[in-house]
């Protein structure tokens, strides 16, 4: 980027293009940079929201809880096999939407999970992240796994493309 509008600078200081032509070329250059997807800009793309964290006291009887009233059905995710009192999952078919955890405090969202295009290694996207003003934070032992981005108010916010779930 900054290699072309340094040949165009070059060009207009030589005298090979015109004043106007160097408008005109710095206008297409930033109307093409804004006509691409953020995804293309930074290296990755979000393409869902793949689940909420909520802390639960029980994560089965919570589980129970949404089938019931809502509907939803047990899902499994990555390694998580089995349901316990300590996790659960919960969605539509083929779609991870609540994860309950048994942490404290209970009843909150613990976090959400973005999903992004797949393609992009963790440290890509660590790196892409930063570079638009997050900041990842490693793994902590006493939450579930995985890094987070906090966004401004605190909110932890989990990415990722490796998303397994099936129903069962």
């Amino acid at each position: 980027m900054e290699s072309l509008i340094a040949s165009m600078l070059k060009k207009y200081e030589t005298g090979t293009v015109s004043r106007r032509d160097l408008i005109a070329g710095l206008a297409a250059l930033t109307a093409s940079l804004a006509a691409r997807p953020a995804a293309a800009q930074s290296g990755f793309e979000v393409i869902g929201i793949d689940h909420i964290q909520i802390n639960a006291r029980h994560a089965e009887r919570s589980a129970h809880f949404y089938r019931d009233v809502f509907g939803l059905i047990p899902i499994r995710a990555g390694a998580m096999t089995d349901e316990s009192e300590e996790i659960a999952h919960m969605g539509t078919p083929g779609n991870l939407l609540i994860s309950f955890r048994k942490f404290e405090p209970y009843g909150i969202v613990d976090h959400i999970g973005l999903r992004v295009a797949p393609g992009v290694s963790g440290e890509d996207l660590r790196k892409a992240v930063e570079a638009r003003g997050g900041k990842f934070n490693p793994p902590d032992p006493t939450k579930p796994p995985g890094s987070y981005v906090h966004d401004l108010d605190g909110l932890r916010v989990q990415i990722g493309t490796k998303v397994a779930t099936k129903p069962y």
